[in-house]
């Protein structure tokens, strides 16, 4: 993906420039036909003036550049464009083209929100654009909703709410008092020059903080406006009194002396602060225009005469997996580059037209190589990343600096929910718009005037089959309104603004139309629109043409009335017409009339109710009505469920532990419909004393009350249940599941003469989390499978077999994956276990051990093998043109004392050809030969892989991809019920005379090599499809069982 060139503003007019995230909304929305992409909203900014003095639209020391940059002559204008292509453009195109490994890119595409809108924020926010502070969560949006909630556990302290941002205000504090000197505040900047101090206290807590700049009004006295003076001061530290930060540390010129305050109880103070964000709205309308030469979707933006300044606006910190704080792009080394993206291209436009582009290709960028983000904890909502440094939970008062700092936010989205605005959903009668928010008078007070030189253009993709996770409210595009060089008291310094006035009883309003048309075109420098005379705009303003349209409408609506009572009096008419002409007597129409009173009596003793599978409806859709009967009957008739822990009771037993005794649930079976049974693992217990391990404690157990209805189905799902106790006890030390005690499922069969209580089969039950059987239990972690989307299938390459004592056996699989992140105790699925139950008789059949285990240790790395290579830097002086090869003897370690992977690793083989240009830089490499396995520490440990090529020249460096192997042990006591088959192992192994832990293959013993995996559960789905007497070892022919993991 390329960053976008941008030609220059337009001299005179406006000017439109679309960000690349745009295309990919397009894209998604033409490759799927449930989703719509739409221009739903436009925002009204005002860039201010240009002030390098005090960092405001300074775009050369804001940002760091290559040296070779240089600023781009014609003052603001090219100066505004360069840097929006070079830092918000490119700012993008290099998080879309970043990649994590050679062959994988870092950006989610199913991720809804694009990061245009983040990263044009935070541009804004470095240039002194635009400025936040924390959001009232009572009277600026609803702070205790539910959907603010934290993500940690209730009463945590480390983890906070969602706190909302908004732009900082313009609050008018009433002066208490002001004193010379700095009130003994620490910390302050130096005194700038021909500068003192003084403190000023206010009557209120305040949103202030240093560096802002503050009016001081020194208001009428005695309603003389002649009187009434302001002067602009700056803030450079703030303390506490009363009230948090009311007292401020100001500089004021050397030469002022306290008597120049005049009289405090007349002075009142406020940020100066100047709104970036004027008004929002939604968008008026669309049209779809169809010409010989051009289609199009023509959109329309209106402001009516009574539109004003947007009370307030919200922003939300938005992290998700393309945009989170601690985030810096490009990922890899290899792809850093200070020229924006496909600026390194010696034909990029701005290269060979630089007169056609404004400024060059050099990027903006954070850091002098990279782009940032702040740093923070996306799941705690902490850090500068959310404006929020905050000690813990427990002591916000208030949102105030310096806890909360809305100068630090990264990450903010404008919120376009107005019913997240508090001011709005609380009025009188609530505003359901922004149009309506920006037109409503408060306490009887017009919405303000205010000035604005661009739009901000926002568009909506949405899923219309209803799925919300997929949709979204992203920045499409900016429109600017002219040219700075037309600004006639600031030329080249601020882009000149329009002025909006509203209707209030002392002035007129007046009112603004955009149209904004978008078409889809092969060549990206397509002329802008010429004007088009048959245009509605061109003939009347849009009220105007709103009202004749009402009107038409209630005419064709009256018209339409007049009709249909016109055909019901003919054929009333008709009616009475044909009963003079038929001449039918009075004794046929009294007979008639009979006939009906009788139907309706029948109709009122036969009435038709509702059922539990029939529902009645009168249908007057047709003529004559019609009453239809619908069924409502569901796939099952009955729904049983049945929690684990009801499922048995502990006891101490002879050992002095713990064992259990399994209370045995009956499922009843009802002729009729089929039923869902669901067990729950809800089993957190814990208890003390622990568990016997000593011996196999029982498995639950399900019995199946007697044979199934011929075609009636029983579906069983077993799944995991949190439990809704409260934590309080160390035999609960968690709500969620931690034990498996495995579930027989039997039913009750009859062959026609005896019933036999049958096993169906033996199944795992799934937990939430993982349990430490240490000596203090600790339940806290999340088991592996709990935190995936999709459940792995890893494949075991080898397997092997041990001892660990005199009754434990351990198998040990070997797969050629990195699963060192899985814990001690953590379970797995061994799926496919089938083994040989006597491999020392080969006759022997085979046993189905397949079942969820628990791992007995922490999966280690065995062995790696190097599988492929890359260069990581060139170096010089390796010869022109050359292509030979090197060995593990001319690869040097690049850490510590530099040696051969020859000395620090005997086993392993490995030769590497690489190719040099003219210049003696190595330009390729490839792996010719690997043999042998080595070390974790060796690949990515110690010296993370990197090594140096000693072969006459100097500085190149390689690094070696290896494929890792994890061993994972699960262990099985001989003595356990079931388990007599590892005597048979330990015959075939002689493990009992080995010394513990030695490993001896068993690979071959496998009827197929199983796969690891992860249990959520399973779905057991029974039928009978016979309805004759078959004996019990025909039951496949009675039943037909479908067994599926969830």
């Amino acid at each position: 993906m390329l960053c976008p060139p941008f030609k220059p503003l337009k001299v005179n007019g406006t000017t439109l420039y679309t960000f690349p995230s745009v295309a990919e909304d397009e894209n998604f929305r033409n490759q799927n036909e449930n989703y719509q992409m739409r221009l739903s909203h436009f925002v009204l900014v005002n860039f201010p003036k240009q002030d390098l003095a005090n960092d405001v639209l300074d775009f050369e020391d804001t940002f760091e550049q290559s040296g070779s940059s240089i600023a781009p002559a014609g003052g603001l204008g090219p100066a505004l464009v360069e840097s929006l292509r070079n830092y918000v453009a490119n700012h993008e195109t290099v998080i879309r083209n970043s990649k994590i490994n050679s062959t994988t890119f870092y950006y989610d595409t199913f991720e809804p929100y694009t990061t245009t809108e983040r990263i044009f924020w935070k541009w804004a926010k470095k240039l002194g654009v635009i400025d936040f502070e924390p959001a009232d969560p009572v009277n600026d949006f609803f702070g205790s909703d539910s959907k603010y909630n934290m993500n940690g556990p209730n009463l945590n302290t480390n983890h906070y709410r969602e706190y909302l941002f908004k732009e900082r205000s313009n609050t008018v504090y009433d002066v208490t008092a002001v004193v010379a000197g700095n009130s003994g505040v620490g910390g302050l900047p130096a005194l700038s020059p021909g500068k003192i101090h003084y403190s000023i206290t206010v009557s209120a807590s305040t949103t202030l903080e240093p560096q802002d700049w503050i009016i001081l009004n020194i208001g009428a006295i005695d309603d003389d406006t002649s009187l009434a003076t302001t002067s602009l001061i700056k803030v450079v530290g703030l303390t506490t009194v009363s009230t948090t930060n009311d007292k401020l540390i100001v500089e004021v010129d050397a030469d002022v002396v306290l008597g120049d305050f005049g009289t405090v109880t007349d002075l009142e103070l406020y940020n100066a602060y100047e709104r970036f964000v004027q008004f929002i709205a939604e968008i008026g309308g669309e049209n779809n225009v169809q010409l010989p030469d051009k289609a199009y979707v023509e959109t329309f933006a209106y402001i009516s005469h009574q539109h004003g300044q947007i009370p307030y606006s919200l922003w939300n910190i938005k992290s998700d997996n393309n945009y989170k704080p601690n985030s810096s792009f490009p990922i890899l080394p290899s792809e850093i580059q200070l020229e924006i993206q496909g600026g390194e291209n010696p034909n990029h436009p701005i290269l060979i037209n630089p007169s056609l582009y404004p400024g060059d290709i050099w990027a903006h960028l954070d850091t002098t190589t990279h782009y940032t983000t702040q740093t923070g904890d996306d799941i705690r909502r902490h850090g500068n990343y959310y404006g929020n440094n905050a000690a813990n939970n427990s002591t916000l008062n208030n949102l105030r600096y310096p806890t909360f700092d809305g100068s630090l936010i990264d990450g903010a989205i404008l919120n376009l929910n107005i019913a997240d605005y508090a001011k709005a959903s609380s009025y009188i009668y609530p505003i359901e718009s922004f149009n309506e928010f920006c037109a409503t008078a408060f306490n009887n007070v017009a919405p303000k005037d205010f000035k604005f030189n661009a739009i901000l253009w926002f568009a909506t993709i949405e899923d219309t089959s209803g799925n919300t996770t997929r949709s979204a409210t992203n920045l499409h595009s900016v429109t600017f309104l002219d040219n700075p060089v037309n600004d006639l008291v600031y030329a080249e310094e601020r882009i000149p603004y329009m002025q909006k006035l509203v209707a209030n009883g002392i002035q007129d309003g007046n009112s603004f139309t955009w149209s904004l048309d978008k078409n889809i075109a092969i060549d990206s420098d397509t002329a802008p629109p010429s004007f088009d005379p048959d245009k509605v705009y061109s003939l009347f303003g849009m009220e105007l043409f709103f009202e004749a349209l009402t009107r038409v409408t209630y005419f064709n609506d009256q018209l339409t009335n007049f009709v249909n009572s016109n055909l019901m009096l003919t054929q009333r008419v008709n009616d009475l017409t044909g009963m003079v002409h038929n001449q039918q007597s009075l004794e046929t129409i009294r007979q008639r009339m009979n006939n009906l009173e009788h139907l309706l009596n029948v109709y009122s003793t036969l009435q038709i109710g509702d059922s539990d599978t029939i529902v009645s409806r009168l249908d007057t859709s047709v003529n004559p009505p019609l009453l239809r009967l619908d069924s409502i009957d569901k796939q099952y008739g009955y729904v049983y469920q049945y929690d684990t822990k009801d499922m048995f009771i502990e006891f101490t037993n002879v050992n002095t532990l713990t064992d259990i005794n399994v209370t045995e649930k009956t499922v009843n079976v009802v002729n009729g419909k089929d039923f869902l049974v669901i067990v729950n693992n809800n089993d957190n217990r814990v208890p003390s004393p622990v568990y016997d391990t000593t011996k196999k404690l029982d498995n639950l157990s399900l019995v199946i009350e007697k044979d199934l209805f011929f075609k009636q189905k029983i579906d069983v799902l077993v799944i995991p249940k949190i439990n809704n106790d409260l934590i309080v006890a160390v035999v609960n030390p968690v709500n969620e599941p931690i034990n498996d005690k495995k579930l027989d499922i039997y039913i009750n069969y009859s062959d026609g003469t005896t019933t036999l209580k049958h096993l169906l089969g033996t199944f795992s039950l799934p937990v939430l989390k993982l349990n430490n059987p240490a000596p203090t239990p600790s339940a806290s972690t999340d088991e592996f499978a709990n935190i995936l989307n999709e459940m792995p299938v890893y494949n075991v390459r080898y397997m092997k077999y041990s001892k660990t004592n005199t009754t434990d056996r351990i198998f040990s699989f070997f797969i050629e994956e990195d699963l060192t992140n899985l814990s001690v105790y953590s379970r797995i699925y061994l799926n496919d276990f089938i083994i040989k139950e006597d491999p020392t008789n080969i006759n022997s059949g085979y046993l189905d051990i397949t079942s969820q285990y628990q791992i007995e240790s922490t999966p280690t790395f065995v062995r790696d093998r190097i599988v492929d290579v890359a260069i990581v830097d060139s170096g010089t002086g390796y010869g022109a043109s050359v292509t030979t090869n090197v060995n593990q003897t001319q690869i040097l370690t690049t850490a510590g004392s530099p040696q051969t992977i020859a000395v620090f690793d005997s086993n392993i083989e490995v030769t590497v050809r690489y190719t040099t240009n003219p210049s003696g830089n190595i330009i390729s490499a490839e792996l010719i030969h690997s043999k042998g396995l080595t070390t974790k520490t060796l690949m990515q440990g110690t010296f993370n892989g990197v090594y140096s090529i000693n072969n006459g020249g100097t500085n190149a460096k390689i690094r070696f991809y290896i494929r890792p192997v994890t061993r994972i042990d699960v262990l099985m006591n001989i003595n356990f019920t079931g388990n007599s088959f590892l005597a048979n192992y330990d015959t075939l192994t002689s493990v009992s005379t080995l010394p513990q832990g030695t490993l001896i293959d068993t690979t071959t013993t496998l009827k197929t090599k199983p796969q690891i995996t992860f249990l959520r559960g399973y779905k057991i789905s029974i039928v009978r499809m016979s309805d004759t007497d078959i004996p019990i070892t025909l039951i496949d022919q009675r039943y037909n069982i479908k067994i599926d993991r969830l």
